[in-house]
């Protein structure tokens, strides 16, 4: 009878280990999908910022900055699709992010500076779906940070007591 037991409690664990990393495999290949979204985002981008921005002052600050982020969209998705730790991608994520909002406030800056003409120069043709792509590729990196924190687990507290031995914030475990 404990044999029987014991063997029911093996197979039981094993395939809720196989399944927990399955479900962890598609996960990921879920995060691979949305970073090569965003990657495919930048690249579009920085073909429309060269065709709609090419004559305004600060075209060759948006092309540095739009060239960073397709280098570092195209990093993001070789990280995911390696599978690399959640710490890693949440980084590369964050770098993302702040890059975006630069172009946002960057792209903002030329299109009032362009209103005006003159010095600031002029942007070409109807710019809205420019903003709708970056509406999307900032939505993407947001979902893809909030898809990496539920991958990521919960920090472990540790205290220890008035003996000095540890206790962990889940169970009250000495160790």
């Amino acid at each position: 009878m404990n044999i029987a037991r014991t063997t029911l409690t093996a197979i039981v664990t094993l395939l809720l280990l196989s399944t927990a990393q399955a479900a962890r495999a598609d996960y990921y290949d879920h995060l691979d999908e949305l970073a090569l979204d965003v990657q495919l985002q930048a690249r579009q981008l920085t073909q429309e910022f060269g065709e709609h921005y090419a004559h305004t002052r600060d075209i060759g600050h948006l092309m540095s900055d739009a060239a960073s982020l397709n280098a570092q969209a195209a990093r993001l998705h070789m990280m995911a699709h390696l599978r690399l730790a959640p710490y890693q991608l949440e980084a590369q994520v964050d770098a993302i992010d702040e890059l975006v909002h630069h172009l946002e406030r960057l792209l903002s800056h030329i299109e009032s500076g362009a209103r005006f003409g003159g010095f600031h120069g002029h942007v070409h043709g109807d710019t809205r779906h420019v903003q709708a792509q970056m509406d999307r590729l900032e939505s993407d990196v947001h979902h893809l940070r909030s898809d990496i924190k539920a991958l990521t687990p919960p920090p472990v507290y540790r205290r220890h007591d008035r003996f000095g031995r540890f206790y962990d914030g889940y169970h009250g475990h000495r160790h």
